[in-house]
């Protein structure tokens, strides 16, 4: 996560893609990330590096 007063210059996106060169370096053929449905810009962010929606997951919160 970057702090939020950084955010928009392109700092997760470098993480990000040294991460993945990581992740090659050391084997790894897949990525998962998640994301609360309510947190748009996260999504956002995964959409633009090319993560694409694998399952969804729904919650019912049972009142007592």
């Amino acid at each position: 996560m970057v702090k939020e007063n950084y955010r928009g210059r392109g700092i997760g996106e470098k993480l990000f893609n040294e991460f993945i060169k990581w992740s090659r370096e050391h084997g790894a053929e897949r990525i998962k990330v998640s994301a609360s449905a309510g947190n748009s810009r996260a999504i956002k962010f995964y959409e633009r590096v090319n993560f694409v929606p694998y399952a969804t997951e729904l919650e019912y919160e049972i009142k007592k």
